[in-house]
């Protein structure tokens, strides 16, 4: 509190409480009844005027005195809040992101899942199968064989886990998912868990996979056109593309380009070179 024990035994409780708490505590004393304990936090101002919490045990005694034990857990409240507020920001970041977590205690064989992963992937909350049995179900049926294999060899010591894979949701729609896993171990040196992360990128591959489509769609457009086209690189100084197998000189692309410049000019007609 601040104060020296000449000045605490000149002072009540009620001193150093605000008074919004003297009232909570003055209504917790009246429900006391004799030989029960009391065990409460309570807001309270130190001597330096900052806020802090105590935590009180009390007993009552006859003749409606009490013993009284306080002690200061400000650290542990300022503790307990800002590991509070990280969570929340944690869980914003997670919601913002479309992550989610997940570990498995490999000893028990039992998996924990975050509630993200709960929501990004329609898992019922209620579903009395083991989180084990329900990972393993909307795992995609191709996908599944080879998350098995992989997710043993991160446990045998081999490279972490990372890669992509789908998901079956329960209302049938499938959904793309980038998962990453690493080892703990104890103190031993013991495999003892898996930690890992799941993030949605279905997002990303409906773009991939559109680009993708947008590309075969236009070369196929290219290839077929009754026109040769070429494309030539500044940068690297040669013809990345064209559009039939053979160019008008009859030579592939590698051929044409493992040429000199003065080369390429002794093709083109004579009139027709730049002066």
């Amino acid at each position: 509190t601040g104060y020296s024990t000449d000045e605490l035994l000149q002072m009540s409780i009620y001193d150093f409480i605000p008074d919004e708490y003297c009232n909570i505590l003055i209504r917790d004393l009246e429900d006391l009844t004799a030989d029960e304990t009391l065990q409460k936090e309570y807001l309270f101002k130190p001597k330096n005027g900052n806020e802090g919490f105590i935590m009180v045990d009390m007993v009552k005694l006859e003749d409606d005195k009490y013993l009284t034990f306080c002690r200061d857990i400000t650290h542990r409240k300022q503790t307990e809040d800002a590991l509070l507020k990280s969570k929340e920001r944690l869980l914003q970041t997670q919601n913002t992101a479309r992550m989610g977590f997940w570990e498995w205690d490999l000893e028990a064989d039992d998996i924990f899942i975050s509630n993200q992963v709960y929501a990004l992937y329609g898992i019922d909350k209620n579903d009395t199968r083991s989180n084990h049995e329900i990972l393993c179900e909307i795992v995609h049926p191709d996908d599944r064989g080879n998350i098995h294999n992989a997710l043993q060899g991160v446990i045998k010591g081999q490279d972490e886990y990372d890669n992509d894979l789908r998901i079956l949701r329960p209302d049938g729609k499938i959904v793309w998912a980038h998962a990453q896993a690493k080892l703990v171990r104890d103190e031993n040196g013991n495999p003892e868990s898996l930690l890992g992360s799941i993030i949605d990128i279905t997002e990303r591959k409906e773009t991939e996979a559109a680009l993708s489509e947008s590309e075969r769609r236009y070369r196929k457009l290219v290839e077929n056109i009754p026109v040769k086209l070429s494309h030539y690189d500044v940068q690297k100084k040669k013809y990345v593309y064209w559009n039939t197998v053979e160019l008008w000189t009859g030579m592939s692309i590698d051929e044409w380009n493992s040429l000199s410049p003065e080369k390429h000019l002794s093709y083109i007609h004579p009139e027709d070179v730049p002066r």
